[in-house]
């Protein structure tokens, strides 16, 4: 049983340029408006005075007779007329240059020297920069295909498992719910943490290496007994207050192990967090123990969909290839006629479809519920790293369609009196 991790989100980001830092990028360049091109006899195209710079910002919206939110209620319009998505970098850019067209008005009454600046000039410019945010971008299919690996990933991690049986233990005993939560999870990652070396030289999880002792209910049922005893134990020798002999894992200085199960080193960590539950609750840490394995006995079965689905999402490339791929790595069986192998690509097209097009609206929804009443804006939304411009208007249609998440206008008013208006999504609560 191969070991799958899981991607850190620092990992999913790495593979790609973020917003901000294509934003630092577009702000090193020069602007347009400073320095254009010189035609035939023409003096040189410069925003800055030669002999007294550039003029300070505040004097040029105090002499110009505008305020901020004038400037930036009139970018918002022209990206409006022009049909673009609007956001903080675009508009930040476009209000740049309408003060730039400010300043040469200032400078013309002055007799300062003269613009070689339009506004063609401001368009091309956001132009310029949309395209280079929409480079910096990753691929619309490689957005959605990520956010399923990582929603099967979280399917091992039995975050499902995890917040019911923590509700449940929390609610019978008046604890915490945030806290139970946090180490029912740091107990499931400790099982699924690949730090057993076997023979074929690959580490392996905990939950891989046991996959064999609770196959049946019956070992199951044995296996339970025999952790429950061994986590009694090394509660009682806390609770007395005697030494517990430690060793390294693997020679990790950082992760000793303290007790051992059918044979397999078990963290220190792992076991201080048993010991915790099973003082605190112990019939809910047995009853979330069962449901885990039983779980994990699901899904790590050979040809079990869900790691079809895994191995899906990992790879890229045609059906016909991931379905090889499937077979060579022994996931499922090799076809031995072309029918079977047909139903295998059929079974792959519709695993890679279906689940990229759910996991990003679930994730799009997950972020509405935990925001409450607050709720996000379209371009709140896209800052998040694993969106791209594509895939966020569609993620947030097939959740209005399905009746799950909802806009209403936000209406913000500005030190002027003008009101600027952005939707403002939200999840939708579920009637009891």
């Amino acid at each position: 049983m191969v070991y799958h991790s899981a991607r850190s989100s620092a990992e999913c980001r790495a593979d790609h340029c973020s917003e901000s830092q294509a934003i630092t990028l577009l702000k090193e360049r020069k602007h347009i408006g400073r320095r254009g091109r010189r035609g035939r006899g023409s003096k040189p195209a410069l925003s800055i005075d030669a002999k007294n710079g550039p003029l300070p910002r505040e004097i040029v919206i105090k002499k110009g007779g505008v305020s901020e939110s004038d400037l930036r209620q009139r970018a918002i319009d022209i990206l409006t007329s022009r049909g673009r998505r609007i956001d903080e970098s675009t508009i930040a850019i476009l209000v740049d240059r309408l003060l730039a067209r400010k300043e040469e008005g200032l400078r013309k009454k002055k007799g300062g020297i003269r613009l070689n600046f339009t506004e063609a000039d401001v368009e091309r410019e956001v132009e310029r920069a949309w395209i280079e945010r929409l480079l910096n971008e990753p691929d619309a299919a490689e957005v959605r295909r990520e956010a399923a690996y990582q929603e099967q990933c979280e399917e091992e991690e039995c975050r499902d498992l995890v917040a019911k049986f923590a509700r449940e233990s929390a609610k019978k005993t008046g604890d915490a719910i945030g806290d139970v939560r946090d180490r029912y999870e740091t107990i499931v990652i400790e099982f699924l943490a690949a730090r057993y070396v076997q023979p074929d030289g690959n580490r392996y999880s905990l939950a891989s290496v046991l996959h064999s002792d609770y196959e049946t209910n019956e070992k199951l049922k044995n296996l339970l007994a025999e952790l429950g005893a061994l986590i009694e134990g090394y509660a009682s020798r806390c609770i007395r207050g005697e030494p517990q002999y430690h060793w390294k894992l693997n020679g990790s200085e950082e992760v000793r192990a303290v007790e051992k199960l059918r044979g397999h080193a078990v963290s220190k960590d792992m076991m201080t967090l048993l010991a915790l539950e099973y003082v605190r609750d112990r019939n809910g840490l047995i009853s979330f123990l069962k449901a885990i394995f039983k779980h994990w006995r699901e899904i790590y079965a050979p040809g079990s969909p869900w790691s079809v689905r895994l191995f899906t999402q990992q790879v890229r490339g045609r059906s016909k290839s991931i379905a090889e791929a499937i077979q060579d790595a022994g996931i499922v069986t090799k076809s031995t006629t072309g029918k079977q192998f047909d139903s295998l690509r059929k079974r792959i097209r519709k695993y890679r479809s279906r689940d990229q097009r759910a996991a990003l609206p679930k994730k799009i929804l997950l972020r509405l519920r935990s925001v409450q009443k607050r709720g996000m804006t379209e371009s709140e939304i896209f800052q998040l790293h694993y969106f791209s411009s594509d895939t966020v208007p569609t993620a947030l249609d097939a959740l209005r369609r399905s009746g799950q998440a909802n806009w209403k206008w936000k209406r913000t008013k500005t030190k002027d009196g003008k009101i600027i208006k952005a939707r403002l999504w939200y999840a939708v609560r579920k009637k009891l």
